[in-house]
């Protein structure tokens, strides 16, 4: 049983190696159709068109490719366990952007931190909190331009009870 779960492993590993460049193609060649569009061949209409209509077929066979993986994603996942425990929102925010201080050093980004003295400690699961944390970050980081400023303040909680 072990190594019939381990095969199903590995053939979903090859599936997801197959489809990836199929999934790439379309989205690299939409880029460059968008960047071609803001490069002023939207002012001729015609070509804007004939772009226009690229865009839209491959979008159609993206999705064509994706739906498949929708259905099988619906098939296997299991309703997400949570291990909530009480946790310092301060220890771990700071934790958190602290793994940032090279990233930050090396793309020349200033980052500071604002949080109160008294932050509230929460029940939550932290590993997921530091996931969302690390997802905000990464975008934070890949949308700021090197020698700028990333600021993580305090936001007065609004939330309404009954």
């Amino acid at each position: 049983m072990a190594a019939r779960l381990e095969e199903l492993e590995h053939s979903h590993h090859r599936q997801l190696a197959a489809i990836t460049p199929e999934l790439a193609r379309p989205l690299t060649g939409m880029r460059a159709t968008v960047e071609t569009l803001h490069d002023g061949a939207a002012t001729v209409p015609e070509t804007r068109d004939v772009l226009l209509d690229g865009i839209l077929e491959e979008l159609t066979r993206t999705q064509w490719l994706v739906e498949p993986l929708q259905r099988v994603q619906k098939r296997t996942l299991r309703p997400m366990k949570l291990h909530c425990d009480e946790v310092s929102l301060d220890r771990v925010i700071r934790a958190t952007l602290a793994n940032y201080d090279a990233l930050a050093a090396q793309s020349r980004i200033t980052l500071t931190t604002e949080l109160p003295r008294n932050l509230l400690r929460v029940y939550v699961d932290q590993d997921r909190l530091i996931q969302v944390l690390t997802n905000l970050l990464d975008n934070a980081f890949k949308f700021t331009p090197p020698g700028g400023r990333g600021r993580c303040r305090q936001v007065k909680p609004r939330i309404r009870f009954g």
